[in-house]
């Protein structure tokens, strides 16, 4: 066999043999390290789980750290109570006005937690509506807004809303006791609306450093650096206005929730709610200069109750409502309503004449705006006292002649009051008067029921309070029988002895008159003087007047004055004849 044979035969005998030999090989050396690898795996995989689960736990245990620390006071009671007054200061300094709070009954979860459920009912715009979400929802406390419905009256402009909220608290078993929400310390001393520094007591509860948010009443304060007992502090901030603040007022904090990891930060979700205005349309910004509204001359009668209501306008609803109050030099006894602003006051009799300097505030009833003022000035007037009045006992108004009535006002106020005349009611048909003196004319037309009727009349001062007086005016309406009386004949007998026959028409009553006599008619009272054919010559007073045949005494004729003779020398007593007194001379009236 040759050399190159050989080898061939070496090699087939030596792969055969490996080939044979390769499961012995595998079940000495390559299971074993098969298994050992797999356990390798498992095992690391087991310690990853473990290392997941412990991480896993971690981050719940700090969870549940977290959960304790934002915790409501394990004592339901405490942290109702303190709940309770936290939601409604916030409500207020947000402007929500018209607050109904209600307490809802407590839940508790086996032995973990306790729910502590608050109900708010309010009215308010939608931004105050936001600002209130975004106050509750920044608070690092463990509360969440349960409940949320809101009416608008309508789509136009920024409408009031009226708004419920429903808001849960928790309560857990085994958080912190404690007497408070959050840390509190007093102020040691006063601290005006423009101060930036702050001295405080009782502080041991604040652990954080600066910077952090407090508040104080409805102002939230931004303190940038503490050294011992002092603080510096940005005044007003987050939409609040800065205000006085008495030694002793609480300042607490207010701690801020950080922004969320497990989701949308809930400020970027009210902004958009906002931005969205889910029921007004949009409208420019409204511009708010709160003043009191126009106070007219006010005048008080001593003795006399005295009443004014104060009016704001321009006033911002973030405020609340105005709360009013009178400033110093108030006179004793006067009162003010602060919700109504009605004042109310009667000046004491002896009280000094003269004007009253007065000065009224309008507050913020949440405190979030800086009061207004306004200065006035009140007159105090003497006692009015009422005027008296006296009218005719009778008055006879004929128809279609004027008459002419005067009525008398008195006054001891005079001439410090004025009088005015009326007549109580609408003024008879063909009546005027005249409101300042009195003076009633009267012109009845022709269609005037005839007999006698009753008005009333008043005289009233301008005192304060205005007093008047009434009087009955008695009236009795005539025909004016003197315009339907007519010179229907005339005898002339001589010796002055003639005869006038009128004829009454308004009673078909002939009259025969003679130089002498006397008769009335209407107004009007005449003598007759003479009768003459055609005419009839009569005296009515100092006058004298001639009434032609056929013609009404109303439109008889005034005749001049005689003539005064010239003085001469006196004749003869023989030389003279006079006329009888029943027999004018030559007809001539005197």
């Amino acid at each position: 066999m040759q050399q190159r044979e050989k080898l061939l035969l070496a090699g087939l005998l030596t792969v055969g043999g490996l080939w044979f030999a390769k499961d012995t090989f595998k079940a000495l050396f390559v299971t074993p390290l098969s298994e050992r690898a797999e356990q390798i795996t498992s095992l690391t995989q087991e310690v990853s789980d473990k290392g997941v689960s412990e991480v896993q736990l971690m981050k719940a245990q700090a969870r549940l750290k977290g959960y304790k620390r934002q915790s409501l006071p394990p004592n339901p009671q405490d942290a109702h109570r303190l709940y309770l007054e936290w939601i409604t200061d916030i409500a207020q300094i947000a402007g929500l006005s018209d607050l109904k709070i209600t307490i809802n009954s407590q839940q508790a979860v086996e032995n973990t937690f306790v729910t502590i459920p608050v109900t708010i009912v309010g009215e308010a715009t939608t931004e105050q509506v936001l600002r209130f979400v975004r106050l509750f929802e920044s608070a690092d406390l463990l509360h969440r807004l349960a409940k949320f419905h809101a009416v608008s009256p309508s789509s136009d402009g920024d409408p009031r809303l009226t708004v419920t909220i429903g808001a849960e608290g928790l309560a857990m078993r085994d958080a912190k006791p404690r007497s408070r929400l959050f840390p509190l310390a007093t102020l040691a001393s006063d601290l005006d609306a423009r101060g930036t520094t702050l001295q405080v007591s009782d502080a041991k509860e604040f652990t954080l450093k600066p910077p952090f948010l407090v508040r104080s009443g409805h102002e939230f304060l931004h303190v940038t650096a503490v050294e011992g007992n002092t603080w510096t502090v940005e005044r007003g901030v987050d939409q609040t206005i800065a205000q006085e603040h008495i030694e002793g007022s609480s300042v607490e904090l207010f701690p801020i929730r950080p922004p969320s990891q497990d989701g949308e930060d809930p400020r970027s979700i009210l902004a958009r709610l906002g931005a969205g205005r889910f029921f007004a349309k949009p409208q420019p910004p409204v511009v708010y200069r709160p003043r009191f509204a126009s106070i007219s001359d006010q005048r008080a009668t001593r003795g006399v109750p005295y009443t004014y209501t104060f009016k704001v306008e321009g006033w911002n609803p973030a405020f609340g409502k105005p709360v009013f109050e009178l400033g110093d030099g108030t006179p004793e006894g006067m009162k003010l309503d602060p919700a109504t602003g009605a004042v109310t006051w009667t000046p004491p009799t002896t009280l000094k004449l003269g004007p009253v300097a007065l000065t009224a505030v309008a507050r913020p009833s949440n405190n979030n705006g800086d009061p207004i003022s306004t200065k006035f000035t009140l007159e105090v007037r003497p006692d009015n006292h009422a005027p008296t009045l006296v009218v005719p006992q009778a008055v006879t108004v004929y128809l279609g002649r004027n008459a002419t009535i005067e009525l008398k006002g008195a006054d001891v106020d005079l001439p410090d009051d004025r009088l005015t005349y009326a007549f109580e009611g609408d003024a008879p048909a063909g009546a005027r008067i005249d409101s300042r003196t009195g003076r009633i004319d009267w012109l009845a037309p022709p269609e005037t029921e005839l007999g006698s009727k009753t008005f009333n009349v008043a005289v009233s001062d301008n005192g304060d309070p205005a007093l008047k007086a009434t009087a009955v005016l008695n009236v009795k309406f005539e025909d004016d029988a003197a315009a339907y009386t007519y010179l229907v004949g005339c005898l002339a007998e001589g010796d002055g002895k003639g005869e006038a026959i009128l004829h009454d028409r308004t009673t078909n009553q002939t009259l025969r008159l003679h130089p002498g006599d006397l008769i009335r008619r209407a107004d009007l009272e005449l003598v007759v003087l003479n009768v003459q054919p055609g005419d009839m010559v009569f005296a009515s007073g100092p006058d004298v007047f001639r009434l032609d045949f056929g013609k009404p005494l109303r439109q008889a004729e005034r005749l001049p004055p005689p003539r005064q003779p010239a003085p001469s020398t006196p004749a003869p007593a023989a030389a003279v004849s006079s006329p009888t007194a029943a027999e004018p001379g030559s007809g001539t009236p005197k």
